[in-house]
């Protein structure tokens, strides 16, 4: 009897063990997430497609852009930084790219003479980044991750790359796919703004808002739907229930700042995912465990 349960406990062990062992592995080929509230501290540039040539913004124009997550913070303090190193296969980068089309230009009374812009999907993509899947469900941002430990060393985030945008926009999206994200039933991107952009160098433009939603995650992560606490116009009764939310002031790109002319806008902010506790995920999983183990030895007695 003694060796039996000795047997079972030594196996209860060494399943837990891998459990933990697995669970781990994730954060180890991606920038790491802890549990709770993480804030994506980020810079992005961006271009502006006016597709019916107005020279106001409006329905049907097209935005792209790409991004570069700087810091990860949980708790106040940082989780995670980028490297950024040049040739000598230690680059360690979060980056992003990004496309939406103008949906809605609504007067937004009290702003100034700004504007609400509605933000939403588009259904091709002049830079050829999103694929047709990507596309057909609704992405308007898709993330990668460059690291040696993925297949680096890849190359750095670049704003003034010599092929103009396009070289810029390579060197975001030449990593493996971290994540693809949309606005789901409850998300919005939506900017508040003049519909006819300032084009003096570093001008403040506007504000942007964003409650997006994971549609590929290879983060090694599962994130929380919450009440997005910054926003107060999207979903029923200011209630937007999303997996990544967050804010971004925008600017004429300053080529002093970027290095170039490949961008007309540039803007920084955080965003912020939410991750269950590891302490509940393990919790649940020894349940699991005990439930299975249970059934199994009250089988073999039958």
């Amino acid at each position: 009897m003694m060796k039996t349960r000795m047997k079972k406990l030594g196996l209860l062990t060494a399943v837990f063990a891998l459990a933990l062992f697995l669970y781990s592995l994730p954060a180890k080929a991606v920038p790491v997430i802890d549990a709770g509230a993480n804030s994506l501290f980020f810079t992005n540039v961006e271009n502006w497609i006016d597709e019916d040539d107005s020279g106001d913004i409006s329905a049907g124009d097209t935005f792209y852009g790409i991004l570069n997550v700087q810091n990860i913070s949980n708790g106040g303090s940082d989780i995670w930084g980028t490297d950024n190193v040049g040739g000598d296969g230690t680059i360690d980068t979060l980056t992003g790219y990004f496309l939406t089309t103008v949906t809605g230009v609504n007067v937004h009374g009290g702003l100034g003479g700004d504007v609400h812009i509605s933000l939403g999907a588009a259904t091709a993509d002049p830079n050829g980044v999103l694929t047709a899947a990507d596309l057909s469900s609704g992405v308007v941002l898709k993330m990668f991750v460059d690291d040696t430990s993925v297949g680096g060393p890849g190359t750095a985030y670049t704003t003034n790359d010599a092929g103009g945008a396009a070289g810029d926009i390579a060197n975001a999206t030449d990593g493996s796919v971290w994540a693809t994200l949309n606005v789901g039933p409850n998300g919005y991107w939506y900017t508040h703004a003049p519909v006819v952009p300032p084009t003096n160098v570093g001008a403040a433009i506007g504000e942007s808002w964003f409650g997006l939603d994971f549609v590929v995650n290879n983060t090694g992560w599962t994130y929380l739907a919450i009440d997005d606490p910054l926003e107060s116009e999207a979903g029923a009764g200011g209630i937007a229930l999303v997996e990544m939310y967050g804010t971004s002031n925008i600017n004429v790109n300053d080529p002093a700042i970027t290095g170039g002319d490949n961008w007309g806008y540039t803007s920084q902010d955080p965003s912020v995912v939410v991750t269950p506790e590891p302490g509940t995920l393990l919790l649940l999983g020894s349940g699991l465990l005990g439930g299975a183990l249970l059934r199994r030895r009250r089988a073999r007695k039958s």
